[in-house]
């Protein structure tokens, strides 16, 4: 699958924030080469000028995807950390149209449960 270098940094923030601690060993390997996969070697940071600046935000120069392949247990760890951090993104209004695109490239249901009813107690 390609993805683009925003794309890869919104998973690995999923993953960072959702990824098991702890676990079997065949899923902590898969975890350990998804992580290197989605992530940024040294030489590709350098390549791609990416940068990130003292306001927290990051640039590159490079935006081409890169080919990554996923099978069908990375797969799942990814849909299940998008759907983890969907309601938190919602919640905090800090969804981005960049996090939709990455919902609908791994076929993430975007349904939120419906709001709890307000009782006015006036």
């Amino acid at each position: 699958m390609e993805l683009t270098v925003m794309e890869r940094m919104l998973l690995l923030q999923a993953l960072q924030e959702t990824a098991p601690k702890l676990s079997n060993v065949a899923t902590m390997l898969v975890l350990r080469k998804l992580n290197k996969d989605v992530g940024f070697a040294e030489d590709e940071l350098i390549a791609r000028k990416i940068t990130e600046h003292e306001n927290g935000q990051i640039s590159w120069s490079d935006g081409s995807p890169k080919e990554i392949e996923l099978g069908p247990v990375a797969m799942e760890m990814i849909r299940k950390g998008l759907r983890t951090i969907l309601p938190q993104l919602d919640k905090a209004e800090l969804a981005t149209m960049d996090h939709i695109f990455l919902f609908e490239k791994f076929d993430v249901d975007m349904t939120l449960p419906e709001a709890e009813a307000k009782v006015n107690e006036d």
